[in-house]
């Protein structure tokens, strides 16, 4: 009896809609031997279990420089995350467009000039996009010398993101 109860419980959580834990031990089955569905008459008090987890994950700061010194952070953001402070410059600079290109030359989602761009681009560890424009480079690459940039100065290459986004 109590091994079909057993089978009974296992069965009963197998069809709850989410996928069995695997830290769950499951009771042993007989080789040779068959399980039969559980009857509608057959009832039990097993509730079914559910485990979460939860993922966090956070910022590094940037590698030392080549001399072993590790570079110094520019002013504070804000209470923003870095992520959260750099989408809220794309909005504001290029409404999130990566290809963008203002009359004035500025480029790319945050808006470059031309040598704050290279300048940011090379120290971010991506020299190979400094005689692009910014509008060219992969979202990835913008992102990196914006975080650079951001790191170093703050909010003061962007004048309207910085009264909207610190």
């Amino acid at each position: 009896m109590a091994r079909r109860l057993a089978l009974v419980v296992a069965l009963a959580g197998a069809g709850c809609g989410s996928p069995p834990a695997t830290d769950v031990p499951r009771p042993p089955r007989a080789i040779g031997t068959r399980s039969a569905p559980p009857s509608t008459t057959t009832s039990t008090t097993a509730v079914p279990t559910t485990t979460s987890t939860t993922a966090t994950t956070a910022l590094l700061p940037p590698p030392p420089a080549p001399g072993g010194e590790a570079p110094r952070p520019g002013p504070s953001p804000g209470a923003g995350s870095t992520i959260d402070v750099l989408a809220c410059i794309r909005r504001y600079e290029s409404g999130g467009d990566y290809s963008a290109v203002s009359a004035a030359g500025h480029a790319g989602a945050y808006q470059f000039e031309r040598a704050t761009w290279r300048g940011a681009v090379t120290r971010a560890g991506h020299p190979e996009w400094a005689d692009r424009p910014a509008n060219e480079a992969p979202a990835a690459v913008q992102d990196a010398a914006a975080a650079q940039l951001l790191a170093e100065r703050g909010l003061q290459p962007w004048p309207t993101p910085s009264r909207r986004c610190a």
